[in-house]
This record gives C-alpha cells, structure tokens and sequence, in this order.
C-alpha cells in the first residue's frame, strides 16, 4: 500500500498537540509539506517546529485560530459539509474527507477524570481508547493515493463506540 505524500501540501489544524500534532508527523513522515495551525503558546509551537523539521522537507507553524463558537454546532455539520465540498470541488480533482475520532487517550492531562476514561474505553468494541497516533493514520491513508477514489466520507477512527 504506497502511503507516499511526497511534495504534497497538507494543512492540519491543531497541529501543536494531541491529534493535530500527531497527523502533522505521520503526514510529514510520507513526505507531505505541512503547514500547521495553532492558537496555543509559542513554546508548543516551537515545540511542533522542531518535531517537523526532523523529518526533513518543508514544514510551517503558523497562528490562526480556525476554531469556531459553536464548536458543537460545527462538528455536527462536518458530515454534510464534507460531502457537499466533495462534490463541488470533486470535478477539479481535489478530494474531501472527515475523520470522526471516538475519544482520545491523551493521558491524565486530557482533562476527563479516570473514571470517565475507564468507563469509555469499556463501551469500545475494542476495549480502549483510540490513540492519537491511530486518528493520524486515518487521516493518512486518506491523504495518500491508495484511497484516491474515496472522496465525500467521514471516517469513523473510534474503536466501535
């Protein structure tokens, strides 16, 4: 399976922690010129930097604050907007996709208490959380060609729940 993204531009959000950073490096790792958006601390940013330079090519953090208000709101109209842009710009070649992760392990400082994490990671088909490495390859199989006829679908990457 060619997961190859060489020379090809990605744009991730929230690329100095948690998901976003991490599908900044899988994307940077196959080869993609990532640019990355934050509105954290300059130090994450320097941190996220660092992390994308050593896998060579090109590589930016910027600041700009993509998030929304109504982040509830949005999110529910991901689906519907991921399938109306697919069609629109499909006849250009430009694919659109979502990724839909269940909840993220990211640790104690994910801010849900232990118990609520246990209790999630129970409901899982799988019996855990979902990594944030694990929604990166998501987003990565797809970026890359192998899925270069799936266009207008949101991506489930939540263990079943």
């Amino acid at each position: 399976m060619d997961l190859r993204l060489d020379g090809k531009p990605a744009l991730v959000t929230g690329a100095t922690r948690g998901v976003g950073i991490a599908t900044a490096r899988a994307l940077a790792r196959a080869g993609a010129d990532v640019v990355g958006c934050h509105h954290g601390d300059e130090r994450t940013a320097d941190d996220a930097s660092r992390a994308l330079a050593e896998t060579g090519g090109k590589h930016r953090i910027v600041r700009a604050d993509v998030t929304r208000p109504d982040d509830g709101a949005a999110r529910s109209g991901i689906t519907g907007m991921t399938r109306a842009l697919s069609k629109e710009l499909g006849p250009k070649g430009v694919r659109v996709n979502a990724v839909a992760p269940g909840v993220v392990d990211t640790g104690p400082d994910s801010g849900l208490p232990a118990e609520v994490r246990a209790r999630m990671a129970r409901m899982s088909a799988l019996g855990r959380l979902v990594t944030a490495e694990e929604v990166a390859q998501g987003v990565l199989f797809l970026a890359c060609d192998t899925a270069r006829y799936v266009t207008g679908v949101t991506l489930n990457v939540d263990g079943g729940l």
